[in-house]
């Protein structure tokens, strides 16, 4: 219904595109109808074909081919922000033109373009974030910085856990594709961990796989990697949970957001075999989740941090945060923290930049505390890693800095999520800190 809904709008733009440059006359007709009947409306005047006329058109062209493009992959999220920002700004110009004129006939174009604007967000939203390979024009051109991110993570009941990550970069050292995991084992009271690199060229392309790199893949519902020496082997069903969403589209609107975050599994259950130094880790209905982070290059820092939780009824409710200073070059933006959550079948979620600057998030050492308001829902709490039980990586972004990784997911979380509501999760809550490296 989407596609097709999308392709209506096409041939709409297209059309109108087509009598703002043939048929000005027929424009000015059409809207100067309703003047008798609004209040201080004016009839517009046509001064024949003119520079505005040939820049309507060729905005409309240009709408047009993204109402084709978005219609054909609705996963394209710059289609879709590209027509928002064009539907946003026109009817915000309509309603400044018809205060600055004194002429509310520029409202009829206002509710118009405001509508089809409600009706193009609420398409959106629709649309889960699919897994896409938003590293494939750069690959194949073979020239460009870029990161590609998917992780899971997944806490078996045993009290076990694992952190398995697929990576795709290239830099100024080159380009290379590669496997990473942790196992937390909890009887031994460590962590093991590693990875192994390939060459870039050695990916292969498979539709709906956007992991393909010898015995390692990443497609729906399952996920594998074998190297020498590590393996495993994982299966995941995908509960009624939606997808999350964490960097405000303004900043990828405004050039500002050097990569992007979706958590499009936010809740599954896991099963298989993770083999490592000859034990097999064993993992039946481990609830966990799935991670997406693409961009040209990392944040300056961040914390983040996901938990599920089971709820007083039995049922399973599930908080992720995320906490970031955004780097764009020598600039540093303030700390923006985003979160969601999921409980009793709703979503409650607090992203955007007027939002994301005024939640909180403290640190003081491990203890991470923080308050956020979702949707009008106020929830506080703290998570804290697993003091024996934290494992230390590094990580090198697209642009050469540095940066440490301390990874805990057998940590802790308290959440509280409005009057004398309090979830726990004890010993499966992932906390993560990254800072740039000294």
């Amino acid at each position: 219904m989407t596609q097709r809904l999308l392709r209506l709008y096409a041939l709409v733009f297209a059309a109108s595109g087509a009598a703002f440059v043939a048929g000005a006359p027929l424009v000015y007709w059409s809207m100067n109808l309703a003047v008798g009947l609004l209040p201080g409306a004016k009839p517009l005047t046509d001064n024949g074909p003119g520079v505005w006329l040939a820049l309507a058109g060729s905005m409309m062209a240009m709408i047009t081919y993204l109402c084709l493009e978005a219609a054909r992959d609705p996963g394209q999220e710059a289609a879709w922000n590209t027509l928002l920002l064009s539907k946003a700004m026109s009817t915000t110009l309509f309603v400044v033109f018809a205060a600055v004129m004194r002429n509310s006939t520029f409202l009829i174009a206002a509710l118009v373009d405001g509508a089809i604007f409600v009706h193009l967000r609420y398409l959106k939203k629709g649309v889960a974030p699919a897994p896409r390979a938003h590293f494939t024009s750069r690959l194949t051109s073979g020239t460009g910085d870029f990161y590609e991110v998917w992780f899971a993570k997944l806490n078996d009941p045993s009290g076990n856990a694992a952190w398995l990550r697929y990576t795709l970069s290239r830099g100024a050292r080159g380009g290379e594709a590669s496997c990473w995991y942790i196992v937390f084992d909890k009887e031994a009271g460590r962590t093991v961990s590693g990875k192994w690199s390939r060459p870039l060229d050695r990916l292969r392309h498979s539709e709906g796989c956007p992991f393909d790199l010898e015995d390692s893949r990443l497609e729906p519902g399952r996920m594998t990697g074998k190297s020498e020496s590590v393996s495993w082997d994982f299966a995941w069903s995908h509960p009624t949970a939606p997808p999350f969403a964490f960097v405000p589209r303004v900043l990828g609107l405004l050039g500002l957001a050097s990569s992007d975050y979706i958590t499009p599994v936010s809740l599954a259950h896991f099963d298989g075999t993770l083999r490592v130094e000859g034990r097999d880790y064993v993992f039946r209905k481990a609830p966990g989740s799935i991670g997406h982070i693409w961009g040209t290059s990392m944040a300056d820092n961040w914390r983040w941090a996901h938990a599920v939780f089971k709820d007083a009824d039995g049922s399973e409710a599930v908080f992720e945060i995320l906490s970031a200073q955004v780097r764009r070059g020598s600039l540093v933006l303030p700390r923006l923290t985003c979160a969601h959550l999921w409980r009793g079948g709703r979503h409650y979620s607090s992203v955007g930049l007027w939002r994301g600057f005024q939640n909180e998030s403290v640190r003081h050492g491990d203890d991470w505390s923080f308050r956020v308001v979702l949707d009008g829902l106020e929830v506080s709490g703290e998570c804290a890693p697993s003091p024996g039980m934290t494992a230390t990586l590094d990580y090198e972004s697209p642009d050469g800095r540095r940066l440490v990784c301390r990874n805990s997911k057998t940590g802790s979380m308290t959440l509280r999520a409005g009057a004398g509501a309090e979830l726990k999760c004890e010993g499966a809550a992932a906390v993560e800190f990254v800072e740039a490296a000294s």
